[in-house]
């Protein structure tokens, strides 16, 4: 994946979490745990096509872990 196109998907996917969470974390909650996501998969992977898709389920797996756990 070219680095615009990638660009584009993770602005995308960054989008979708704060509408998804809307109501739940404040929009800066949302990018701020999706970022902190995306940087350790970039830090980790040798083929980064999948890290979009990576990050922003790991990204739903901690919101909702939060909001279970009463953290939110």
């Amino acid at each position: 994946m070219t680095n615009a196109m990638n660009d584009r998907v993770i602005g995308r996917v960054r989008q979708d979490l704060v509408e998804k969470w809307n109501g739940e974390f404040s929009d800066a909650e949302v990018t701020e745990t999706f970022d902190n996501v995306l940087a350790h998969h970039e830090a980790e992977a040798t083929i980064t096509d999948f890290i979009p898709v990576l990050a922003e389920a790991e990204t739903n797996e901690v919101l909702a872990h939060k909001i279970h756990e009463g953290d939110k």
